[in-house]
């Protein structure tokens, strides 16, 4: 006989996520310690972990919609476009000389390093 599953067995993930939510990058991160040391404190939780790290580099960017709707890009396609290029996703496959390789979008390194 097999034991149940949790939710989060089935989906790798853990059972109980939050999301906070604050007006600024600077207030979420006054904001995380208390929280993360009440969960900390709980005897509900046997684990917890924060999936946001401060020392990851950030961009901000600052759309000219003005110019992006007289050129006919929406926010949406820009943004979708600088998501694309610093994530390193696979778009798709593509089968050449009967071999299928991986088309992975990222922006070359010196492009990635200085906006």
């Amino acid at each position: 006989m097999t034991q149940p599953q949790s939710i989060g067995d089935r989906r790798g993930g853990l059972p109980v996520q939050y999301v906070l939510q604050a007006p600024t990058l600077d207030k979420l991160k006054e904001y995380i310690p208390s929280f993360m040391e009440a969960v900390g404190q709980s005897e509900i939780f046997s684990f917890s972990d924060i999936d946001l790290k401060f020392t990851k580099p950030e961009l901000e960017v600052e759309i000219d919609r003005e110019k992006a709707r007289n050129l006919g890009v929406s926010v949406q396609e820009i943004a979708r476009t600088l998501q694309l290029s610093y994530s390193g996703q696979r778009f798709a496959y593509f089968i050449m000389n009967g071999k299928q390789y991986e088309v992975v979008g990222e922006m070359q390194v010196k492009d990635r390093n200085e906006p």
